[in-house]
């Protein structure tokens, strides 16, 4: 009788996660480098996907080009949330970085016109001192910033940052990944994907540590 009540416990216990899976659950979380107004915007958003499965915001095209070069071109930018997207336009409740064991946050700097460098770490737990960065060219179309060279596996297209909004000190994005599912099988994902603007003495040490440049 014992075993069959836990058995019935842990099947309640499936069910609500699967429907919290299912009805996302993410909040902003209490931290200084995001600004309170950016919570409010991003439940705004109304995330969805389209008949190719591309991610948007029903509400937001996203910022023009020239929004992009005053905004955040010629500054560095810290990941500080990376939340997956649901079929159904929620968000996952837990952080990318935890959801994916091993994933390192990814921090992009547009040092000048076409090029910008990311700074990373090869994995969440990887050693203090297991610092990259990838230099690599970047084009900005519409609302979306291709990075060159960053290519899926399946398709070798680019991929893609949709830049939503830009604050004074947040830039919020819709993020196209491709994680593996099995061997030879991947499948494309997105996240959105919130940005801190770092202080030139911020942008320095990421560029006096970060001293391993992947090819």
């Amino acid at each position: 009788m014992k075993n069959l009540f836990l058995a019935l416990l842990a099947m309640v216990a499936f069910v609500a996660c699967e429907k919290d899976e299912e009805k996302g659950g993410f909040v902003i979380p209490d931290n200084p480098d995001i600004e309170p107004g950016v919570a409010e915007n991003i439940s705004e958003y109304e995330l969805a996907f389209d008949e190719e499965g591309i991610c948007y915001s029903k509400k937001n095209d996203g910022i023009t080009e020239a929004e992009f070069q005053t905004m955040v071109f010629g500054y560095g930018w810290k990941e500080v949330t990376s939340n997956r997207v649901l079929e159904n336009g929620n968000l996952v409740a837990e952080d990318y970085v935890g959801e994916y064991i091993g994933v390192s946050r990814h921090h992009i700097a547009f040092d000048s016109e076409g090029v910008t460098t990311e700074y990373f770490r090869t994995g969440a737990f990887a050693p203090e001192e297991d610092k990259w960065f990838k230099v690599r060219s970047y084009r900005y179309d519409g609302a979306q910033m291709f990075l060159e060279g960053a290519t899926q596996a399946t398709t070798g297209a680019s991929y893609y940052y949709m830049v939503l909004e830009v604050t004074e000190n947040n830039m919020v994005c819709l993020k196209l990944r491709e994680v593996p599912r099995e061997a030879n099988d991947w499948k494309y994902i997105y996240t959105l994907n919130i940005y801190k603007k770092m202080s030139a003495e911020e942008l320095a040490e990421y560029q006096q540590t970060y001293t391993r440049e992947e090819k």
